[in-house]
């Protein structure tokens, strides 16, 4: 286990030789800061119960959900490391709903290929929050591995990755046990059936008081 036996606390110094952001090329993407549910008051009262040193995000997108915390964060004079997990490759409904200018033609395809993570480095620039943002372009699961093996946790876990019932139920499975006791998890999308059954069934295993409001769910751990 890396962190917490080293003076490694930071995933990013782990993680890069180099700042993530350094040689982006501020040309080649606008900014484009859309999203859905960004800015709802659940962040702010966890982020304040909690004054978390570390972030786990699951699901970016274009990263105002990142942002926003991290201008939280800020605020509050926080040294806060928010790490944003995602494949910048698009959800099912992103690549299925055609008519969604807000979903597929958000993705940006170039020569086949989604450029989202370019809309995302471009938000986090314009924003001016690089220093809090960590982004980590891989699948939860492949995240949930590392994380456990470095001994990587967090005060404060934003589950918005998935929006089916199995995929949802697996990152609260794999991902609480990284949150640190007392700290919170917070979820999005309450309002999809799929996702409510998933929250729902966690908090039935883990016998955890689920609360939710504004299409945000939450429990503390």
């Amino acid at each position: 286990m890396l962190f917490g036996k080293t003076k490694t606390e930071r995933l990013r110094d782990w993680m890069f030789d180099s700042d993530p952001y350094a040689e982006f090329d501020r040309a080649s993407a606008p900014a484009d800061p859309q999203g859905w549910g960004s800015d709802k008051p659940i962040f702010r009262t966890a982020i304040e119960a909690v004054r978390p040193k570390t972030i786990i995000e699951l699901g970016t997108w274009k990263g105002m959900s990142a942002i926003h915390m991290a201008k939280i964060c800020e605020e509050l004079g926080l040294e806060t490391e928010i790490v944003c997990v995602d494949t910048w490759l698009g959800s099912p409904e992103n690549w299925l709903e055609r008519e969604d200018v807000n979903g597929f033609a958000s993705m940006r395809l170039h020569a086949g290929f989604p450029r989202l993570y370019d809309t995302f480095v471009a938000n986090v620039l314009d924003a001016g929050v690089e220093r809090y943002i960590t982004p980590f372009a891989n699948t939860t699961d492949n995240a949930a591995v590392v994380f456990k093996k470095l001994g990587f946790a967090c005060d404060l876990l934003y589950v918005d990755a998935a929006h089916e019932t199995e995929p949802v139920l697996k990152d609260l499975r794999a991902f609480t046990p990284l949150v640190r006791k007392g700290g919170w998890v917070v979820g999005d999308d309450w309002k999809w059936g799929s996702v409510r059954k998933a929250a729902e069934t966690f908090a039935k295993e883990r016998r955890v008081q689920l609360e939710h409001e504004a299409n945000k769910y939450w429990f503390r751990v």
